[in-house]
């Protein structure tokens, strides 16, 4: 709002498609894996970022039109662009700013005239009904992109509403007296935790012996990745997810099918670490190298962000007792 109001439009717009643009949203498509109505899609997804990243808007717009009515429909039981369907959430930005019954109004518009001009918005039933044939730009494909990570975050707060709810009422209950004192007790304690970190100083030579053994002692980032690389290589693909951090995996049964799609191509016949960095008091970077014996040329290198949390998937400082290494995300690495 800014820069639009200091800059003009055309800057504005600019910025939208810089940050919806198909670079920047690739990093970001680990945001579609927690969620179930998007996770089934994400072949589609995928499909529609390689047919933007070609400059192939028209087909990527309308994959993405055809995903977020898909998702809507199955936590609804209504298309998005249907009427009848309150969007209406408890305490979320989603709904309380209008961005939902925006982009809902721009979806229902209709559009029953032929119009060949250029487009700026994404008019649901003009594009895939074959009246706005000048759609295919990257300015509606960039606001594609902007409405389903909108969708994302609706259907997150929607589905987690009851519990926040509940979540709500216990954070506003009045707590004991002991309440009071164990929590900030607990507050002391974290605080004490963060001043008293360091980062390890990781020798070459530990890692050697890491990469020897393929062992690492309990309670350290490097043991979950070097899991996660020995049931890999048995593409065991369950005990994979029940690796990733609660906020990612809300099922590890279901997300075992996830795990298999993003990571079954991958051929794992030995591994090692390359390097470990510790970055915070509750995040650590593990970069690894996965080789395929059938193919001496096919090195993959990975890095894992992971992150210590509690049982309720808030972040812990190791040192504390009770936190365990989950990964948060793994990204192809440059050598």
């Amino acid at each position: 709002m800014d820069d639009y109001e200091s800059k003009g439009a055309d800057a504005a717009a600019q910025i939208l498609l810089d940050y919806y643009g198909p670079d920047q949203v690739e990093k970001r498509m680990f945001f579609f894996l927690g969620l179930e109505e998007l996770r089934v899609r994400r072949k589609f997804i995928d499909y529609a970022l390689a047919e933007h990243k070609a400059g192939r808007y028209y087909s990527a717009i309308p994959l993405l039109l055809m995903i977020i009515d898909g998702a809507v429909n199955d936590a609804t039981g209504k298309g998005f662009h249907t009427s009848g369907v309150s969007m209406d959430v408890w305490d979320s930005l989603t709904a309380a700013d209008g961005a939902i019954y925006t982009i809902r109004d721009i979806f229902r518009k209709g559009r029953k005239t032929t119009c060949t001009n250029p487009i700026s918005l994404p008019y649901r039933n003009g594009i895939l009904h074959g009246m706005d044939l000048g759609y295919d730009n990257p300015t509606v494909a960039a606001k594609c992109w902007c409405f389903l990570f909108v969708i994302r975050d609706w259907l997150l707060s929607k589905k987690s509403e009851a519990q926040r709810k509940i979540a709500f009422e216990k954070e506003t209950r009045t707590p004991s007296l002991r309440e009071i004192v164990d929590t900030v007790a607990r507050t002391n304690r974290l605080k004490q935790a963060i001043e008293a970190w360091r980062p390890r100083a990781i020798s070459k030579e530990y890692v050697a012996n890491l990469n020897k053994s393929h062992v690492a002692e309990d309670g350290l980032p490097e043991n979950v990745v070097l899991a996660f690389l020995s049931f890999w290589k048995q593409r065991n693909y369950g005990n994979m997810a029940k690796l990733f951090r609660t906020q990612v995996v809300d099922n590890p049964k279901r997300y075992a099918k996830v795990v298999r799609e993003e990571y079954g191509s991958v051929c794992v016949d030995g591994y090692s670490i390359v390097s470990i960095v510790d970055q915070a008091p509750v995040i650590t970077h593990v970069t690894v190298r996965v080789t395929n014996s059938d193919n001496e040329n096919a090195v993959n290198h990975w890095e894992f962000r992971m992150i210590c949390e509690d049982d309720k998937g808030d972040p812990i400082p190791p040192s504390i007792h009770g936190g365990r290494w989950q990964i948060v995300w793994i990204h192809h690495a440059t050598e």
